[in-house]
């Protein structure tokens, strides 16, 4: 039998042990904010206890984990590390491209309606001062982004600014 006539062979098995998350809880708003692995929870004291002892962190220590963080997550998408940026947050991000893209007035900046704010506030801005627009798409039937995307850009689009998960 081939995994695809048996779909219980292809789910990944429940991954509730690795969460501080009670038995009686089933959370499932990860797009506001995911609750956080244990071993991320770890990550993040041992960082801390680090600080305690400033003396100890050396120059390389700011770039080494961060460039291996770069190499292994361009490897799992099969790209290179210098593809990858590595921001503090959605909002910086998004203000860096603001401030190195260019739109011309008229031109659409593309989005999906009820996106979450970090990836709409710089765009708005950034059409509001070119003279361009924001477009913000709806699915109302449900039936998938992907066709509504493609049929949304045409050549007056200049920037479509999309989320990596969207609930709706």
């Amino acid at each position: 039998m081939k995994p695809e006539d048996n779909p219980t062979e292809t789910l990944i098995p429940l991954q509730k042990h690795l969460f501080d998350l009670p038995s009686e809880i089933t959370y499932l708003n990860c797009c506001y904010m995911s609750p956080q692995l244990l071993s991320v929870s770890e990550a993040g004291r041992q960082a801390l206890f680090r600080k305690q002892q400033p003396w100890n962190i050396t120059i390389p220590d700011f770039f080494e984990e961060t460039e291996n963080t770069r190499r292994l997550f361009a490897e799992l998408i099969e790209a290179e590390p210098s593809d990858i940026a590595i921001i503090p947050a959605t909002s910086y991000g998004v203000a860096v491209a603001v401030k190195n893209l260019e739109v011309e007035p008229g031109s659409k900046i593309l989005m999906l309606h009820e996106q979450f704010p970090s990836n709409v506030l710089g765009w708005q801005e950034m059409a509001r001062l070119n003279n361009a627009q924001t477009v913000f798409l709806k699915d109302p039937s449900h039936s998938g982004w992907t066709e509504i995307i493609l049929d949304a850009i045409d050549e007056s689009t200049a920037i479509v600014a999309l989320p990596h998960v969207h609930l709706e």
